[in-house]
């Protein structure tokens, strides 16, 4: 007569009395063979994912770690789907991060609303640290955010946040934490417009635009610290992310899907 010895389930953890099994049932047999088949880094996880990690729990009652498939599909899948559209403003010679300084930012929330936005103070202007401050604060609401989606800020939005962060000392997302998208690429693959320019798409392709017009002398008074100046510039600006929102709804359609780190 084969003995049967007390054991405790791999997947469960409660004991059953079994010969030769690392389950109690079949059912925890096929839960388990799917948590194995979980595809995702551990040491790619960001701080607030890693601490979610190791000390929240699944369906299952179980921990994180335990159920690292449950982990991906209920934590991970739902937390690494958010998507903003940034536009910054700046004040600089040939459009060169070096030569200038940033005057203010707006990220549109795809699911939401709300706009995450900020604009330099006068007192911040005059001061030592000129755009340190809302530097650091566009920082913050980028980490925010999983996708950030931009016009021609491949070669614009982006390098010159980040120079303007090491340039202050500040830590910006490396590698691989935030991902990017750049809608200038698809309108110049998929449509024939000159020029290649977010105003102009937005009226072939949305017959409209909400944009107001850059004007030098408006700008040099914002640099100023003129309060009414300052506004504008933050009018402008988040009118950009609201047509940038709309154009990449439509253009999405027209190319293949990926996304680059920024």
């Amino acid at each position: 007569m084969p003995k049967f010895y007390r054991r405790v389930c791999d997947f469960c953890e409660e004991p059953y009395k079994g010969r030769g099994k690392q389950f109690c049932s079949p059912k925890c047999q096929n839960n388990w063979q799917r948590q194995k088949g979980a595809n995702f880094n551990v040491a790619a996880l960001r701080k607030r994912e890693l601490i979610a990690f190791n000390t929240k729990e699944c369906r299952h009652g179980k921990l994180y770690n335990q159920h690292p498939r449950c982990f991906k599909e209920e934590y991970l899948d739902a937390e690494r789907n958010r998507i903003g559209f940034l536009d910054i403003e700046t004040f600089t010679s040939g459009f060169v991060a070096n030569r200038g300084i940033i005057l203010s930012y707006a990220i549109k929330d795809k699911d939401s609303k709300k706009i995450y936005s900020s604009i330099i103070t006068k007192k911040e202007l005059f001061s030592k640290t000129k755009d340190k401050g809302i530097t650091q604060r566009l920082i913050n609401d980028i980490e925010r955010f999983d996708t950030l989606i931009g016009y021609y800020s491949t070669g614009f939005d982006i390098p010159t946040i980040r120079t303007r962060a090491l340039y202050w000392k500040l830590k910006h997302p490396f590698f691989g934490y935030i991902q990017h998208k750049d809608v200038f690429y698809m309108v110049r693959a998929k449509l024939n417009i000159k020029p290649n320019s977010q105003e102009e798409a937005c009226r072939i392709v949305l017959g409209k635009t909400r944009k107001t017009h850059y004007n030098f002398n408006r700008w040099m008074e914002a640099l100023q610290g003129n309060q009414k100046a300052l506004n504008d510039v933050l009018v402008h600006n988040k009118a950009d992310v609201l047509d940038l929102e709309d154009l990449y709804n439509v253009m999405i359609d027209y190319v293949k899907s990926g996304t680059k780190s920024i």
